[in-house]
Order: C-alpha cells, then structure tokens, then sequence
C-alpha cells in the first residue's frame, strides 16, 4: 500500500511515475519531510515483474522500516508475454525492439529525486540476471545518478568499450557457481552468448572503472545467503578501493541461478550500499 505522506500540502507530490509505464513509488513508513532518504530501485530477471522481485527478495521491508523510497519497474513485454530489460546484446531484447531503457529507468530516477526528499548521494539499484545486467548498464551511463549496484546472476556486459562511468560506482556482486543461465565462469543466457563475462571478470572490470586495485582479497566470515545449499556457502573478496567506492564480489558456492534467498539477504546487503553511499 503506498502511504500518502503530507496529503495537506496544497500541492501534493506525485507518487505514480513512469508515464505510458506507470510505476508507484513506495513512501518510508513515518515519513519526515524535514529528512532526506535513500531510493531504491529493484529491476526484475527476464520472465518476471518488478513486484515478484521485490517480494523475493524482500525488497519492501526497507520502506515499511522506514529505511528507503523504494521503485520496482517492469520492463516491456516481448513476443513470448515476457518482461525483459534491453540491458546488453547478450540480454535479453530478443525480439530485437531496441527500447530505451536507460531513458526510461533514468526519468524514473530523476523525476522521484526532483519530487521527493532523496538524498542524491544514495541512490542505489538492485536487479538480478536480466536486470542485473541492466543494473551494471545504468551505472556505465548513468554513474552520475546512482551511488552503487547491487548484482545478482547477472553480468557486466560484452562489450568493457561501451563502458564509460563518468564517476565510480560502487559495485556489489553475487553470484552462484551453479548457474546454468548465467555462467559463474562466464556465458550468457542459456548458452547463447558466449562473449559474456563472468562474475570474476564482471567485478573486476568494475574495480577498473572505479580505479580500484583489480586484485581481490577475502574479507569478513562466509554468509548464509542461499537456504537450499547447506552452511555458509557464501564468501565475500573485496578490491582495494578509495572510500567511499566499495567492489566486491561474493562468490555463492553450489547456488544456483536463483538463490534460495533467505531472510537475512536485507539486513546484510543494505547496511553495505550504505558504507558505500556516494
């Protein structure tokens, strides 16, 4: 349910954005205007809508804490009536639409920063497979925008050259050895882009952009992350980087290429955009 912060202002701010795309933006619980906050905006895998990606990954919980504006779009719909994001070559416009994505997920962004108290410094995105790749495409061409990524089963795309930051973003990925879609070790969807890096070339690449060292070192305890591997199958290595930019990547042994993600996923991954807030 979206909360209606301050509906006595004569001029009430929007809370629907996206134009012919419309998409809710999600107000923190207890809501003070004298505040700035963070904003979240969650990208969905192909197949799947924005809402099913949040609840997945219990995205909402940052709002109802009072955390974060939260924003889950959905992309177009293909042929097969199947959400994707035009995000890379690799994935997943197969039908070959070409939309602007970048366009529409940036007006997003700005239009809630222009409307919204948002703390400027933390905008984050947060998207798996397909929109992970989609998440690594917005920080290559709109790092002035957005503060970190979050990446899970997704790539950093084919092409290092049609990548051009013009600031570091700081960079979280996860990803899990037994992907089949999206190669650990490199790949694309389904076999059908074997141009695509994997995770380890994906971070680095990113601890390049960031001029970070692009060699990786093992920081803090292995996490439970995935319910359906046993034990602490997730271990984290980090770049050297200048603060406030962070890269690291967190290797998800035996995870597949959808984690059983726990409920800890949240509680973990959101104090890191934090320490990493621009």
């Amino acid at each position: 349910m979206i909360v209606l912060a301050g509906c006595s202002d004569p001029a009430p701010r929007p809370v629907t954005f996206g134009g012919d795309r419309p998409v809710d933006l999600h107000i923190p619980d207890g809501f003070d205007d004298a505040k700035t906050y963070p904003l979240v905006v969650v990208l969905h895998g192909y197949s799947v809508n924005g809402f099913i990606q949040q609840a997945y990954l219990g995205a909402k919980q940052l709002a109802d804490s009072g955390e974060a504006f939260l924003i889950w779009p959905d992309g177009l719909y293909d042929s097969k009536n199947r959400p994707y994001w035009n995000a890379d070559p690799a994935c997943c416009d197969f039908d070959g639409a070409n939309p602007d994505d970048v366009g529409y997920l940036s007006d997003l962004i700005d239009d809630v920063v222009a409307s919204w108290p948002i703390d400027r410094d933390a905008v984050f995105v947060v998207g798996h497979a397909n929109g992970g790749y989609m998440a690594y495409r917005m920080a290559c061409e709109r790092a002035d925008a957005i503060a970190g990524v979050v990446v899970i089963a997704g790539a950093a795309g084919m092409d290092p050259a049609a990548c051009q930051p013009t600031q570091p973003v700081s960079v979280l990925h996860m990803h899990g050895t037994a992907d089949v879609e999206f190669a650990y070790d490199g790949g694309g969807p389904f076999g059908m882009a074997p141009g695509s890096p994997g995770a380890i070339e994906s971070a680095t690449r990113w601890a390049g952009y960031d001029g970070c060292s692009t060699t990786r070192t093992p920081t803090g305890e292995p996490l439970d992350l995935d319910s359906v591997v046993a034990g602490a199958e997730t271990t984290r290595e980090q770049f050297a980087c200048d603060a406030p930019t962070g890269v690291e990547l967190w290797t998800m042994t035996g995870t597949e290429h959808l984690p059983g993600m726990t409920s800890t996923f949240v509680p973990i991954v959101w104090p890191w955009l934090l320490d990493h807030r621009r």
